[in-house]
C-alpha cells in the first residue's frame, strides 16, 4: 500500500477555508481501451477528508502491469500546452491527457489488472477546500506506439 500526500498541492490551490465542506471526487472524460480490449478506468473508493483515508483505484488495466497516478493543479493547461490533450500524435489514438503532470505516484496493478493507491489525509484544517485532479496510465506495450493508455480524469476536493 503506497500513501499519497497531497501537501503536494497545498500551496498550489486553496480554496473555501473555513467552511464546512464534505469531501467529494468526481470523474469526467473518457479512458482509452487497451490491449485487453478494456478501456481503463479510475475510481474512487471514499472520498478525501482531513485525518481519513480513501482509495483511488485504475481499473481494467493489464493484469501486474506497470500503472502510475498523476495529480496535478489544472485541467486547462500544463505547461504551455491546452488539456485536455489529445495524445493521436503521440501514438495513442483515442487517448487524451486531461491532468496537468505535477506529481506522479507509482501504482503497479496486480493479477487482475486493478492498482490501489492509499490517500491518507492529515487533520489540518488547512487543507479543506483544496482541489486536485488526477489521472491514471499504464504501461500496455501492445496498445499503441506510445506503449501507454490512460484513464480518464477526476477532480478531488478536501472535505472535513
Amino acid at each position: 500500500m503506497r500513501t499519497f500526500a497531497l501537501l503536494v498541492l497545498s500551496n498550489v490551490v486553496i480554496g473555501g477555508l473555513g467552511v464546512a465542506q464534505t469531501g467529494t471526487y468526481t470523474t469526467f472524460g473518457a479512458g482509452c481501451k487497451g490491449s485487453n480490449a478494456k478501456v481503463v478506468s479510475i475510481v474512487n473508493v471514499g472520498v478525501p477528508t482531513i485525518g481519513k483515508s480513501f482509495r483511488v483505484e485504475v481499473r481494467d488495466a493489464l493484469p501486474n502491469s506497470a500503472a502510475a497516478l498523476i495529480t496535478g493543479a489544472s485541467i486547462t493547461k500544463w505547461l504551455t500546452a491546452s488539456l485536455p490533450m489529445d495524445l493521436t500524435i503521440f501514438g495513442a489514438p483515442g487517448c487524451k491527457l486531461y491532468v496537468s503532470f505535477d506529481a506522479l505516484s507509482p501504482t503497479p496493478t496486480g493479477p487482475k489488472g486493478v492498482g490501489t493507491l492509499t490517500a491518507s489525509l492529515p487533520n489540518v484544517a488547512a487543507l479543506v477546500g483544496l482541489v486536485f485532479h488526477q489521472q491514471y496510465f499504464v504501461l500496455d506495450l501492445k496498445a499503441n506506439a506510445l506503449a501507454f493508455v490512460f484513464t480518464g480524469g477526476a477532480t478531488g476536493k478536501v472535505g472535513k
